[in-house]
């Protein structure tokens, strides 16, 4: 998340920050989310009908007598619970993998959209490292609903104007909720009365990012129960509430732990039909683009039909084997061929493996590894990246290796700004799992070493002192007039992107000689660099972050005076960072021609570094020898008493006024400010 100072800002940077801080691609109709859309016409329309009328029919709206058996049926749930929980909906779609709950999803939320019934949507993502967690939902849904009313925008604005901690990660989930969410809705409560807004989150079973299921299934629990509150207490203008997600155990305890909720199971819709119309539809689009012609007929029943009886209702398995079939040299072979697969050639049981591994086999096999590990790597990525951007991160060859998986990854043309993308989740699951894939198994832990160790070679061949040009110190960036430009032509998006996540990936990665040794040299020789870098790009409590996290994994390895230099570095990198922390971060040339000057004498930092001193027009240094006991300094009036918590990470201040602020430790943040004591 970008550093943010807007306490003193206009209006419009106040709201520009916010819009800085969301998930991007979160919204249904984000361009981030394309090639991915809406149900073909003319399918699913009981499903979508059903859920249309469910999500904006007030309680006791007239209309029961032309409920299908399913809409009656989830009515009576509806009916069944108790007056408490009538002023809102909340409605959980449940599928399993490749089902199509997605486009069910953007599709009601393009039916609301239109008719202003939606307020916010939500789309989670494992291929996006904002959209795997719960961290960055209220500050999303916040911008949304301020895009849709001015009123709630002002209000908005004037909570983050109040308290710029809200745009905090480390700012509390509740805090989030309740100023940016609730508060705002309450100020639309006449103007949306009649209008029946909803909410929609897709795919949340892919916001449990990378920890234990059940601890991520109590952060879920704690959103979905504000949601809850929110619809029960009747004094926002949200009617109802859609949810989607794989039929997890831990998610579906959240439905019983908290009251309101009713469960949709997507395969109570008979998708026989739509999977069929989606088929003949992309086969007729094939036919007139690659103009095969209609005589014979084609595809031949005999192929529909086999395909038709082993796809069972799955839009998934239906969808790759029409890109497959699209995009081969010879569609009528293509086809022939899965067909004949499908004929009794395979293990039906395993369905889309079958498809999985028929693709990733389609190639040399010196090919097969390769292809496989890239697609891991493309798995593995924080976010999705352009091509351009991952061929300058991770292998120039990349597009090369992954050319015969056309059918399950997005690959745009070389110069498009569009991210490569595999089409469905499903993918991921099998590729991690050997016993799913078999020889195409891929741990993402060798993964996660490979980007570390990409990142780092890039940092390597990039960082430099001064990297944008800026040569006086004195002058803040934004006092420069072409600072963006000089940051967009001197810093890569591929640079960008390794100084954001290396650490993310170094602490997920196995942690190999290789890994290591690129660790020790880039901690030793070009660690200031990137320090700088983190402050241009507005990133500097992430390179903090970065500092903490790469120390807490090296200390694990084996003593060697190695390890034990880098450990000094890394301590000592973060504690002049600290010290400076706000010079820096306003214009990142004070780290050498300040901060590093007044380096302690002793530390591994100076002796390393000091030739930067050299370089610089500092006339006076330290006189220190170590550290002292301060962090960090701030200039604060009126405090009564601080306390510690018992981890030491968070520090509690008391002003005379009754204020309660909190600050995190470990990066000098503001957490939470202006809190009743």
């Amino acid at each position: 998340m970008p550093d943010t100072d807007l306490q003193y800002k206009t209006y419009d940077d106040v709201w520009r920050g916010l819009a800085n801080a969301i998930a991007r691609g979160a919204e249904h109709d984000s361009n981030e989310r394309r090639p991915f859309g809406e149900c073909l016409p003319g399918t699913r329309m009981e499903l979508l009908d059903m859920l249309e009328k469910i999500l904006t029919q007030e309680e006791g709206e007239e209309g029961h007598q032309e409920q299908s058996a399913e809409e009656e049926e989830y009515r009576m749930d509806v009916d069944k619970q108790g007056d408490e929980e009538k002023s809102g909906r909340i409605y959980w779609l449940f599928g399993g993998s490749g089902t199509g709950k997605s486009s069910v999803a953007c599709s009601i939320a393009e039916r609301l959209r239109r008719k202003e019934h939606l307020a916010a949507t939500f789309f989670f993502s494992r291929k996006d490292v904002t959209r795997s967690r719960t961290d960055l939902v209220f500050l999303t849904l916040s911008y949304q609903i301020g895009l849709r009313h001015p009123r709630a925008k002002l209000a908005i604005v004037k909570a983050i104007k109040d308290d710029p901690a809200l745009l905090s990660a480390e700012k509390s989930r509740r805090a989030q909720f309740d100023q940016l969410v609730a508060a705002p809705l309450r100020e639309l409560n006449m103007t949306w009365r009649d209008e029946k807004r909803s909410m929609i989150f897709d795919a949340i079973d892919e916001g449990a990012g990378d920890d234990d299921d059940y601890i991520n299934a109590d952060h879920m629990k704690h959103a979905v129960s504000m949601l809850a509150e929110l619809l029960r207490n009747g004094r926002a203008p949200i009617s109802s509430v859609l949810f989607t997600s794989r039929p997890y155990p831990y998610l579906r305890t959240i439905i019983q732990d908290i009251k309101g909720i009713t469960p949709v199971e997507i395969e109570d819709f008979n998708a026989s039909r739509d999977v069929e119309v989606f088929l003949r539809d992309s086969f007729q689009k094939i036919s007139d683009v690659r103009r095969i012609g209609s005589r014979p007929s084609w595809p031949s029943d005999n192929n529909l039909n086999t395909l038709l009886s082993q796809v069972k209702g799955h839009f998934i398995v239906a969808a790759t084997i029409s890109r497959l079939v699209g995009r081969a040299p010879n569609p009528k072979s293509a086809l022939n061929h899965v067909s004949a697969m499908y004929s009794g050639r395979v293990d039906l049981s395993r369905g889309i493996d079958s498809v999985y591994h028929h693709i990733l086999s389609d190639c040399e096999p010196e090919q097969r590894r390769a292809g496989a590990e890239c697609l891991g790597t493309i798995i593995a990525l924080a976010e999705p990246l352009s091509p351009s951007t991952l061929c300058q991160l991770y292998d120039d060859n990349v597009l090369k290796h992954i050319e015969h998986l056309f059918a399950i990854v997005f690959v745009p043309h070389l110069e498009s700004s569009n991210s490569i993308q595999i089409y469905h989740a499903s993918l991921q699951d099998y590729i991690l799992d050997q016993s799913r894939s078999g020889e195409f198994y891929v741990d993402p832990a060798d993964s996660r070493a490979r980007l570390v160790c990409s990142c780092l070679e890039l940092m390597e061949n990039e960082l430099k002192e001064d990297i944008c040009g800026l040569e006086d110190s004195s002058r803040l960036h934004s006092e420069f007039d072409d600072f963006e430009y000089r940051k967009e032509v001197s810093i890569s998006s591929a640079l960008c992107y390794a100084c954001l996540f290396w650490t993310h990936h170094l602490e997920r990665a196995n942690h190999s000689k290789e890994v290591q040794e690129g660790v020790f040299y880039f901690v030793q020789n070009q660690l200031l660099f990137f320090i700088e870098v983190s402050s241009i790009i507005g990133n500097l409590q992430v390179g903090v972050r970065s500092l903490t996290g790469a120390e807490k994994v090296v200390s694990k390895w084996d003593p060697s005076p190695e390890q034990h230099r880098t450990l000094r570095l890394l301590y000592d990198t973060w504690r002049l960072v600290l010290q400076f922390f706000e010079p820096i971060r306003t214009s990142a040339l004070h780290l050498y021609e300040s901060a590093l000057a007044f380096c302690p004498r002793n530390t591994q930092l100076y002796a390393s570094y000091r030739d930067l001193i050299s370089k610089s027009k500092v006339l006076v240094e330290s006189e220190l020898n170590s550290w002292d006991y301060i962090l960090r300094t701030f200039d604060s009036y009126g405090i009564l008493s601080i306390t510690l918590s018992p981890d030491g990470r968070k520090l509690a201040t008391v002003a005379e006024n009754g204020g309660l602020n909190l600050w995190d430790t470990v990066t000098g943040t503001l957490i939470a400010v202006g809190m009743s004591a």
